[in-house]
Protein backbone atom coordinates (compact mmCIF):
# COMPACT_ATOMS: atom_id res chain seq x y z
CA UNK A 1 0.00 0.00 0.00
CA UNK A 2 0.74 3.75 -0.65
CA UNK A 3 1.32 3.99 3.38
CA UNK A 4 3.87 0.94 3.37
CA UNK A 5 5.98 2.83 0.79
CA UNK A 6 6.35 5.74 2.62
CA UNK A 7 7.15 4.08 6.10
CA UNK A 8 9.64 2.18 4.02
CA UNK A 9 10.91 5.17 2.51
CA UNK A 10 11.44 6.60 5.90
CA UNK A 11 13.05 3.91 7.58
CA UNK A 12 14.04 1.20 5.25
CA UNK A 13 15.20 -2.05 6.53
CA UNK A 14 17.69 -4.79 4.61
CA UNK A 15 17.88 -8.48 4.85
CA UNK A 16 20.98 -10.26 4.86
CA UNK A 17 20.71 -11.49 1.80
CA UNK A 18 19.87 -8.24 0.24
CA UNK A 19 22.90 -7.04 1.61
CA UNK A 20 25.15 -9.74 0.31
CA UNK A 21 23.77 -8.93 -3.21
CA UNK A 22 24.45 -5.57 -3.12
CA UNK A 23 28.10 -5.14 -4.58
CA UNK A 24 26.86 -7.53 -7.25
CA UNK A 25 23.28 -5.81 -8.35
CA UNK A 26 23.95 -3.90 -11.07
CA UNK A 27 19.45 -3.64 -10.83
CA UNK A 28 18.64 0.51 -11.47
CA UNK A 29 15.78 1.64 -9.52
CA UNK A 30 13.00 3.94 -10.35
CA UNK A 31 12.06 6.93 -8.53
CA UNK A 32 8.52 8.06 -8.12
CA UNK A 33 9.09 10.58 -11.09
CA UNK A 34 10.23 7.56 -13.17
CA UNK A 35 13.65 8.95 -13.25
CA UNK A 36 16.56 5.64 -12.80
CA UNK A 37 18.84 5.22 -9.80
CA UNK A 38 21.54 2.69 -8.40
CA UNK A 39 20.86 2.68 -4.70
CA UNK A 40 23.93 3.71 -3.05
CA UNK A 41 24.84 6.01 -5.73
CA UNK A 42 22.21 9.12 -5.05
CA UNK A 43 22.50 12.81 -4.44
CA UNK A 44 22.59 14.29 -0.66
CA UNK A 45 21.20 17.31 -0.54
CA UNK A 46 24.00 20.43 -0.14
CA UNK A 47 22.73 23.01 2.86
CA UNK A 48 24.91 25.89 2.99
CA UNK A 49 28.21 24.67 0.56
CA UNK A 50 28.89 21.35 2.33
CA UNK A 51 29.84 19.70 -0.35
CA UNK A 52 33.25 18.38 1.43
CA UNK A 53 30.76 16.52 4.26
CA UNK A 54 28.70 14.91 1.11
CA UNK A 55 31.76 13.64 -0.19
CA UNK A 56 32.82 11.87 2.86
CA UNK A 57 29.84 10.38 4.16
CA UNK A 58 28.86 9.39 0.37
CA UNK A 59 32.78 7.43 0.73
CA UNK A 60 31.90 5.93 3.85
CA UNK A 61 28.82 4.90 2.64
CA UNK A 62 31.06 2.44 0.24
CA UNK A 63 33.37 0.82 2.13
CA UNK A 64 31.55 -2.54 2.43
CA UNK A 65 32.04 -3.26 6.56
CA UNK A 66 30.94 -0.68 7.36
CA UNK A 67 27.99 -0.29 5.30
CA UNK A 68 27.09 -3.31 5.92
CA UNK A 69 27.36 -3.03 9.51
CA UNK A 70 24.95 0.22 9.62
CA UNK A 71 22.67 -1.38 6.89
CA UNK A 72 21.68 -3.69 9.72
CA UNK A 73 19.67 -1.42 12.47
CA UNK A 74 19.85 -4.16 15.43
CA UNK A 75 23.50 -3.68 14.80
CA UNK A 76 23.71 -0.52 16.67
CA UNK A 77 19.81 -0.05 17.92
CA UNK A 78 20.11 -1.91 21.20
CA UNK A 79 23.58 -0.35 22.79
CA UNK A 80 23.02 0.90 26.20
CA UNK A 81 23.50 4.59 26.24
CA UNK A 82 22.38 7.40 28.22
CA UNK A 83 19.17 9.37 26.28
CA UNK A 84 20.87 12.40 24.58
CA UNK A 85 24.06 10.76 24.07
CA UNK A 86 25.84 12.63 21.22
CA UNK A 87 28.01 9.73 20.18
CA UNK A 88 25.36 7.00 19.97
CA UNK A 89 23.10 9.59 18.49
CA UNK A 90 25.73 10.36 15.62
CA UNK A 91 25.56 6.46 15.54
CA UNK A 92 21.99 6.35 14.78
CA UNK A 93 21.64 9.06 12.10
CA UNK A 94 24.79 8.09 9.79
CA UNK A 95 22.90 4.72 10.02
CA UNK A 96 19.67 5.55 8.93
CA UNK A 97 21.37 7.78 6.13
CA UNK A 98 23.29 4.55 5.13
CA UNK A 99 20.04 2.81 4.68
CA UNK A 100 18.43 5.95 2.95
CA UNK A 101 21.28 6.32 0.34
CA UNK A 102 20.69 2.36 -0.37
CA UNK A 103 17.53 2.46 -0.51
CA UNK A 104 15.95 0.49 -3.76
CA UNK A 105 12.53 1.92 -3.21
CA UNK A 106 13.33 5.81 -2.78
CA UNK A 107 11.09 8.58 -4.09
CA UNK A 108 14.10 10.51 -5.08
CA UNK A 109 16.97 10.08 -6.49
CA UNK A 110 18.19 12.06 -3.68
CA UNK A 111 18.63 11.99 0.45
CA UNK A 112 18.43 14.59 3.14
Amino acid sequence: SSLDDIKYVLNPTFTEEHIKNLDSSTKLSRAIDGSLYMPGIVGLNNIKANDYCNVVLQALSHVAPLRNYFLREENYSKVKRPPGDSAYLLVQRYGELTRKLWNPRNFKTHVS
